[in-house]
C-alpha cells in the first residue's frame, strides 16, 4: 500500500490496521450499549414477537397461502443464574456487529484497497454497497421467514399431548439468531 506518494513497510502496515480495528470496535461498542440500554423493548418487539399469531410473516403467510394459526404453545424461562444477563449481552453485541456491518466492512475495504490495481478496483467499484445490500437482506430473509418459521414448527410440533413447550431463552435465541 501506499501513503500518500510513499511506500508503506510493514509497521506502518500494521499501524493502519490496528487504526481500523479500533475504529470497527469502537463502533461495534457503542451501537452495543444504546442496544443494551433499550434492551427490553428490543426482546419484546423484535424476538419474542415471533412467537405470536399475529406476528407479520404469519399474518402474510396466511392471507396469501392459507396457512393460519392460532397460537404457538410456547412458554419461555431461564434456568440459568446468569442466563438472562448473558443473553442480552449477546443480543448487544450481536445486533450491534449486524448494524454496524456495512461500516467494519469499509474499514476492511480501507484498508485492502490501496494495495489493488486500477483494474482490479474497477472491477470491485461499489462493493462495500453491494455487500451490505446483500448481507441486509440476508438478514432480513432470516428474520422474516427462517426464524419464525422454524420458532412456529418447533413451538407446534408434539410428539406426544401429554408433553409441553417449555423453551429455555438460551435454545429460543439461539434459534433466532
Amino acid at each position: 500500500m501506499k501513503e500518500g506518494n510513499q511506500e508503506m513497510n510493514f509497521f506502518d502496515h500494521l499501524e493502519e490496521l490496528r487504526s481500523r480495528i479500533i475504529k470497527s470496535v469502537i463502533a461495534v461498542l457503542v451501537i452495543a450499549v444504546v442496544i443494551f440500554i433499550y434492551q427490553e423493548w428490543i426482546m419484546d418487539n423484535i424476538f419474542l414477537i415471533m412467537k405470536e399469531p399475529d406476528f407479520v410473516s404469519y399474518r402474510l403467510l396466511c392471507q396469501y397461502f392459507n396457512m393460519c394459526i392460532d397460537s404457538i404453545p410456547v412458554e419461555m424461562h431461564s434456568n440459568t443464574v446468569g442466563g438472562q444477563f448473558a443473553y442480552s449481552m449477546l443480543m448487544s453485541f450481536v445486533g450491534a456487529i449486524v448494524i454496524t456491518f456495512p461500516f467494519i466492512f469499509y474499514q476492511l475495504w480501507s484498508f485492502v484497497s490501496p494495495g489493488l490495481k486500477k483494474n482490479e478496483i474497477l472491477a470491485v467499484k461499489g462493493i462495500v454497497f453491494y455487500v451490505s445490500i446483500l448481507f441486509f437482506l440476508g438478514i432480513l430473509f432470516g428474520y422474516f421467514m427462517v426464524a419464525p418459521l422454524s420458532i412456529q414448527f418447533f413451538g407446534t410440533y408434539k410428539i406426544s399431548k401429554e408433553i409441553i413447550n417449555f423453551f429455555t431463552i438460551s435454545s429460543y435465541m439461539s434459534t433466532i439468531i
